[in-house]
C-alpha cells in the first residue's frame, strides 16, 4: 500500500481509511484458541525491554492488568506496507506477530504506528514531507473510522499506550 500512496498522494486518506476498514475485518474474525494472546505479547515484550526501569516496568504490567483479554483476531503488525494491492483486492501479509485479543489494543498497536513509524530510506523526499504535514490528520481519520466500525472510544484504544509503548521499545518502528 505504500507503493500505492506514492503514486496517488492525493488519496491519502481514503487509503487509511481503507487500512482501518480492513483491519476492522480481520478483527471481525474470533481467533483461534492456539493462538497467544495479545495481553501475553504485550507482557512479554514489557519484561524483555532493557531500556525500561522496574519501577516503569510495574507501572506497565499494572496498565496491562487492567486491559480486557478479548478473542478477535489481531494481526500486530498491521500498516500499509502489510498491504498488498492485487487485481482480486487488498491482501494482508506478514502474519507473524498475530494474537487473539481485544480489537482496541490491536487498534492500538496500528495507531502507535502511524503515530511515530518513519517511512524507509528508499521512499521519496515528497512522501517524508507529506507524511510531516499529515500525519496528526491521518492518525485522527484512522481512529474515526476504526471507532466507527467498531463503536467504544477512544480512552479504549488509548489504555492500551502505556503497555504498547513499554513494549514497543524493542518492535521495529520503521515501515519497511
Amino acid at each position: 500500500m505504500l507503493t500505492h500512496f506514492q503514486r496517488t498522494p492525493w488519496k491519502m486518506f481514503h487509503a487509511i481509511r481503507q487500512v482501518a476498514d480492513l483491519q476492522a475485518q480481520i478483527l471481525a474474525m474470533p481467533a483461534p484458541k492456539q493462538l497467544p494472546s495479545l495481553r501475553e505479547r504485550i507482557s512479554a515484550g514489557i519484561k524483555r525491554s532493557c531500556a525500561l526501569s522496574s519501577a516503569q516496568q510495574k507501572e506497565a504490567q499494572d496498565a496491562l492488568a487492567d486491559l480486557p483479554d478479548g478473542e478477535a483476531t489481531c494481526h500486530g503488525d498491521f500498516h500499509p506496507e502489510n498491504i498488498l494491492f492485487t487485481p482480486r483486492g487488498p491482501i494482508v501479509i506478514d502474519w507473524g506477530m498475530t494474537t487473539r485479543g481485544d480489537p482496541f489494543g490491536d487498534v492500538a498497536c496500528t495507531s502507535r504506528l502511524i503515530r511515530v513509524a518513519g517511512l524507509p530510506s528508499w521512499t521519496p523526499a515528497y512522501m517524508h514531507q507529506l507524511l510531516k504535514c499529515f500525519r496528526l490528520l491521518l492518525h485522527r481519520s484512522y481512529i474515526k473510522r476504526c471507532l466507527q466500525h467498531l463503536g467504544g472510544t477512544r480512552d479504549q484504544i488509548e489504555r492500551w499506550a502505556k503497555p504498547i509503548n513499554a513494549a514497543a521499545t524493542l518492535w521495529r518502528v520503521t515501515w519497511r
